[in-house]
């Protein structure tokens, strides 16, 4: 199937919504990270059972109450080499991403804590991009 990238400004509006969705999760702040997905948005890739638990809006805080309190407010996500298209429609699209968190303990330098390979399904809604899904794949 050919490559089918978004235009120059979805582009920059997906990015956006991105960076956003870093910044945000790594604040704690629940309900502007859930607002970056639709109503029935999921975040998946933790497993089976934490598929289904990060589901819906109130689902989805659990990832951010998970981030916190795994990395102690010192976790920071970082996405590297995002590449966008559109789905089936313009209003539909796939992005694709490297995450890499890193976490500063006290008196230590920064580590990577964790490497993944993210999928994430946006929809347009009301003119803006949602996530629908956001699918991780830890790397090794």
């Amino acid at each position: 199937m050919a490559f089918n990238p978004v235009s120059p400004e979805d582009f920059a509006r997906i990015s956006n919504l991105m960076g956003r969705y870093q910044y945000l999760v790594d604040a704690g702040d629940e309900e502007g990270w859930v607002d970056l997905f639709t109503e029935d948005g999921a975040f998946q890739g933790l497993g089976p059972e934490a598929d289904e638990q990060f589901r819906g809006r109130e689902g989805l805080k659990g990832v951010v109450r998970m981030n916190v309190g795994n990395g102690g407010g010192r976790m920071r996500h970082n996405m590297v080499s995002l590449s966008a298209e559109y789905g089936d429609t313009t209003d539909e699209a796939h992005a694709r991403y490297y995450m890499i968190g890193a976490i500063t303990p006290p008196g230590q330098p920064t580590q990577v804590a964790i490497q993944v390979d993210v999928h994430t399904h946006l929809v347009r809604v009301g003119g803006e991009w949602k996530i629908r899904t956001n699918h991780m794949t830890q790397l090794a």
